[in-house]
């Protein structure tokens, strides 16, 4: 199977958030999914990418500007989501924000 990746205008911001999981998985997906399509909404989204699998993640979201990063992270939906992300769902979690100025390959 081939995949497309993504490549974007520069520069542009990338939030990459790693997840080493619980063992609790109920409601997990459907949230994950439903963040996604908020995230989409916000005027400057470019795209998502994840690799993993049940007990550790790797989620790679592309923005246009600082700012479009700015908002996703404070939305209220978006933050209650990681709260219990926090207590219910990540054993240890980290978050990296980068600003991308050059992107090569084949």
């Amino acid at each position: 199977m081939t995949q497309q990746l993504l490549k974007f205008e520069m520069p542009y911001y990338i939030a990459v958030f790693t997840a080493v999981r619980t063992e609790v998985f109920e409601g997990y997906d459907e949230t994950a999914q439903h963040l996604m399509g908020l995230a989409q909404k916000i005027d400057g989204f470019l795209g998502v990418e994840f690799a993993g699998g049940p007990e550790f993640s790797i989620t790679l979201v592309y923005w246009k500007t600082l700012d479009a990063l700015e908002q996703w992270k404070n939305d209220p939906v978006h933050m209650e989501a990681k709260e219990k992300g926090k207590s219910t769902y990540y054993a240890t979690h980290h978050v990296h924000i980068s600003k991308v100025e050059d992107s090569y390959g084949k």
